[in-house]
């Protein structure tokens, strides 16, 4: 995985929506500023019912200086994208620094991705139900960085392929579904909560991932999916 490439191309690209605003730090800033307000509010009023003015009020920026930054709620809705994006891009290039087996490479990012998803659910189901209104060419945009974010997946599994870590599958196939397993604990988060702990889901989707993928000898051996193999990769703070 080419390290901060995906990242960098990413914060590049939200200075294609006009700015009048010279000083790129001042704009990444602002722009965090409106996208953590658009999610509270697209979340809680929907895209149409919140205006600029909410959205400059609930930022804490005039609503005369927010068309300093952006032009239109559709700008935001794809700085949104944007902004998740890099934290997902960030989170899977940090899971697999100075990792090289494919196996613990697809479980740290696996639960990465599980993470950063628990973490922006609001965010990220706010995607899902109202991507629609993303207007060409930012839906392109928006899909192509769709199509980076499964092809990471895709390598580390085609690699495992090769390597017979992995039994015989079609990469591309296979992160696409891993991805959709992971996306069903936003999107289906409304009967799953109270019904199942985060914890409880980030164990049960490496589990079901991995006995999915792994063959059932490696190199003659048996493969022990043991809870040891699940925990691998977990940071722990360990005091006294």
């Amino acid at each position: 995985l080419p390290s901060n490439r995906k990242v960098t191309d990413q914060s590049e690209s939200r200075m294609d929506i006009p700015t009048t605003v010279k000083n790129k730090a001042l704009v990444e800033k602002r722009r965090e500023q409106i996208v953590l307000a658009a999610i509270k509010l697209f979340s809680r009023n929907g895209f149409y019912k919140t205006t600029l003015r909410d959205l400059s009020e609930e930022a804490g920026i005039s609503y005369g200086n927010i068309y300093d930054y952006v032009g239109s709620k559709h700008d935001i809705f794809y700085l949104i994208h944007e902004y998740l994006s890099d934290r997902v891009f960030e989170a899977l290039e940090r899971a697999v620094e100075n990792v090289d087996d494919p196996v613990e490479k697809l479980r740290r990012m696996v639960r990465a991705e599980f993470n950063v998803l628990d973490a922006w659910s609001d965010g990220i189901l706010l995607l899902y139900q109202e991507g629609h209104v993303l207007e060409s060419p930012f839906l392109q945009k928006f899909l192509r960085k769709e199509h980076d974010h499964v092809h990471m997946f895709a390598q580390v599994i085609n690699e495992g392929v090769k390597k017979g870590l992995f039994r015989e599958c079609n990469p591309r196939l296979a992160a696409n579904l891993i991805k959709t397993i992971v996306d069903g604990w936003v999107l289906k988060r409304w009967d799953l909560r109270g019904y199942a702990t985060r914890q409880e889901a980030e164990k049960l989707i490496l589990e079901m991932v991995l006995v999915g993928l792994l063959p059932e000898r490696i190199h003659g051996q048996p493969y022990p999916l043991t809870l040891a193999n699940l925990l691998s990769g977990k940071r722990a703070l360990v005091i006294g």
